[in-house]
């Protein structure tokens, strides 16, 4: 979903490294939080990141950024 919205604005779409690098800069700013999961050697590690602000604040940050105007981005039900 993040390369389609990414191509449909014009953006750059970030490679996966510099992505992180962007979560995580999020996390240390509280915006999300990061939980790290390690399912052994085969598994490797993996991370998650969710919300830590309320859903709503972060439903109303893409309309202020008028390139996202046009494109649906499913969060029209929970701000309601």
């Amino acid at each position: 979903m993040y390369k389609t919205i990414a191509r449909r604005i014009e953006s750059d779409v970030l490679v996966m490294r510099r992505m992180r690098e962007r979560l995580n800069d999020l996390d240390i700013q509280g915006i999300l939080s990061k939980t790290v999961s390690n399912t052994g050697t085969r598994g490797g590690k993996y991370f998650r990141f969710e919300l830590s602000i309320k859903v709503e604040i972060a439903a109303n940050i893409p309309s202020d950024i008028t390139r996202l105007l046009d494109i649906d981005l499913g969060l029209s039900e929970q701000r309601n």
